[in-house]
């Protein structure tokens, strides 16, 4: 008997390199069977942890754990696959249910949103623009220097004034 999981496919993706790495790694470092117990209890929409809900249906970060339990059903669990896909749709059909009952929140808005940019913006580093030199000429037809320049100029014709006289 094969399980139909068309209900989950509308919340999988394609698994990324690094998600496959950790799973690997979990793996092999806690066992097959307890990455799946953390799996189930990352999909589980029912947690509250200090008054928010730690998952929800609508939530990226519920496609990424139902990619990475799917994932982990695949490659590991081949002798238990239809059981394992089993308790995978039954906690997704509790979650549905659960959100009938208490539908599921959006954070932020637009508000938060346009925050967030900004606050995202503010790390990038500022892009300095190249500045394209226009070389601009006086009457006489010699170059107009920059403040900068004659600044610099004047600095190193001091600099040149400036004589030493080494006692001998």
């Amino acid at each position: 008997m094969n399980v139909d999981i068309n209900p989950l496919m509308q919340y999988t993706e394609p698994i990324s390199q690094f998600d496959q790495d950790i799973l690997q790694k979990d793996v092999t470092e806690f066992g097959r069977d307890v990455v799946f117990a953390r799996q189930l209890l990352n999909l589980d929409c029912s947690r509250i942890v200090k008054g928010y809900r730690v998952q929800q249906t609508i939530s990226y970060t519920y496609i990424v754990e139902m990619t990475r339990t799917l994932y982990v059903i695949q490659t590991w669990f081949e002798d238990k696959y239809n059981d394992k896909l089993l308790e995978v749709l039954e906690q997704h059909n509790k979650n549905i249910e659960y959100e009938k009952l208490n539908p599921p929140i959006m954070y932020g808005g637009k508000k938060a949103a346009k925050r967030l940019q900004e606050h995202m913006d503010s790390l990038k580093p500022a892009r300095r623009r190249n500045k394209q030199s226009v070389m601009k000429f006086d009457e006489n037809g010699e170059p107009i220097k920059s403040a900068a320049e004659r600044k610099l100029a004047a600095r190193v014709a001091k600099i040149n004034i400036l004589m030493f006289k080494p006692k001998s």
